[in-house]
């Protein structure tokens, strides 16, 4: 029998979305996946503002929790951004965990725009589109 790790910051949003933050602790990532993987009727969605130690803590090295082209279709990844220079680099960043595994569900972006305007097509090759409604 398996038990629920109990220090995980993890918060129910509703009965079948679940949404946690971490910060630079690839363990804690590694922990979240395992919880995603026990419960795979749910969502979850992974708030960071450090998308290098996602990309460290899933594919690479010294530790990986999942193999090259692997993912977890419950789990959303997402990056925080605060202003145009924190979107340059993490939306780059977070594309590239995309490009290491196409299945991810959802790859997105939580913009907390209390650093002034961010336009976040600078940093998207042209293949990707992006679509607002108004």
């Amino acid at each position: 029998m398996r038990y629920l790790p109990s220090n995980l910051p993890l918060v129910w949003v509703k009965p079948d979305l679940c949404a946690a933050s971490f910060f630079n602790v690839p363990d804690s990532v590694i922990q979240f996946c395992e919880v995603a993987e026990l419960m795979k009727d749910y969502i979850f969605v992974l708030h960071t503002k450090h998308p290098n130690v996602l990309r460290e803590a899933l594919y690479g090295p010294p530790r990986y929790y999942l193999g090259g082209g692997d993912y977890l279709k419950n789990i959303w990844l997402m990056v925080d951004v605060d202003d145009q220079e924190t979107a340059d680099k993490h939306v780059p960043a977070l594309l590239a965990l995309g490009e290491e595994s196409p299945g991810w569900s959802v790859l997105g972006v939580s913009l907390r725009s209390s650093g002034g305007p961010v336009d976040l097509r600078q940093g998207l090759p042209r293949k990707n589109k992006i679509s607002s409604s108004q």
